[in-house]
């Protein structure tokens, strides 16, 4: 893994990934972040169309900042969340502080914020600490509406081919 160091003046130290690197660090945000489904990753502004809305399933997005205590606290539960549903949803953080025009659209008023997406659409969201069993049944909300969300378009699509015999 090679990794790359360098200043600025927003971050004090910051790691950039490289082509061999798969994960990225930097001394003001606590949460790593992956291109691999395992493992929570940052997503901001320019990435939440495609990782979030046109997911095709069900999404939690971790709304957090890191002068919170309550969202650092959450960071070991959402990690363990992650790696728990891996093999039927996505698990996303947003720090409020980088993309806070996301934040205004879904309206977080508080850190920590959880909100749960099905077929590009908040379904459910819920404000502060949760446990991950909490976690998990927000997600499955989520999947049993895109699940009868298919239910209904094969419906239409069924009532279109006997219209046209």
């Amino acid at each position: 893994m090679l990794l790359h160091f360098r200043r600025t003046a927003k971050f004090p130290l910051e790691v950039e990934e490289t082509a061999t690197s798969s994960r990225a660090w930097n001394a003001r945000n606590p949460f790593f972040t992956t291109d691999g489904r395992s493992n929570p990753m940052e997503i901001r502004d320019s990435d939440f169309d495609e990782m979030v809305l046109q997911s095709d399933r069900p999404v939690l997005v971790h709304f957090w900042a890191a002068w919170d205590q309550s969202s650092r606290m959450m960071q070991s539960v959402v990690d363990r969340l992650a790696t728990t549903v891996e093999d039927w949803a996505d698990v996303y953080f947003v720090n409020v502080d980088r993309s806070s025009s996301l934040a205004v659209q879904y309206e977080v008023s508080g850190v920590p914020t959880f909100v749960v997406f099905a077929d590009g659409k908040a379904i459910a969201r819920k404000i502060g600490a949760m446990t991950e069993e909490q976690m998990i049944l927000l997600l499955k909300t989520a999947e049993q509406a895109m699940s009868q969300s298919y239910q209904a378009e094969s419906d239409e699509d069924e009532g279109m081919v006997e219209r046209a015999a």
